[in-house]
């Protein structure tokens, strides 16, 4: 991992392991080999992810614990991240990953990260929530 993403990811680590709160992510994507990744790079004291590809599985977890952030991607099976995402609390907030760029959401997005993206982008946004909610 490049040095700057690992003192990125120290840094909120730092910053959220001082409250002594875990940021909670739920990750949603249908490639399951991306997954494994995506809690490589994320999973540390500061941030417990959990990843999921079955859309449905990943919304009853949402429903019953509902995390600080939702990851979805764009394309999933039988639906899409904005159609999930509208079913989802509208004030929990959520991100759509997308290789497409046409896409229109119909749900609110903190943001909407084109592939591929940066991960110092998300970490930067996971930040700005983190201080949202302790503020």
């Amino acid at each position: 991992m490049p040095k700057t993403l690992r003192h990125g990811i120290e840094h909120l680590s730092e910053l959220m392991y001082s409250k002594k709160v875990k940021f909670r992510i739920v990750y949603l994507d249908d490639e399951v080999d991306l997954l494994e990744l995506y809690r490589e790079t994320y999973e540390s004291t500061a941030i417990e992810i959990l990843t999921f590809s079955d859309p449905q599985l990943a919304l009853r977890a949402i429903q019953q614990n509902p995390p600080d952030l939702v990851v979805l991607d764009y394309r999933l099976p039988g639906i899409t991240g904005d159609e999930l995402a509208l079913l989802m609390d509208k004030a929990t907030p959520k991100v759509l990953i997308t290789g497409d760029l046409a896409v229109c959401p119909k749900a609110h997005f903190q943001k909407i990260f084109k592939k591929p993206y940066r991960v110092a982008e998300m970490l930067e946004l996971i930040s700005q929530i983190r201080l949202k909610i302790a503020s």
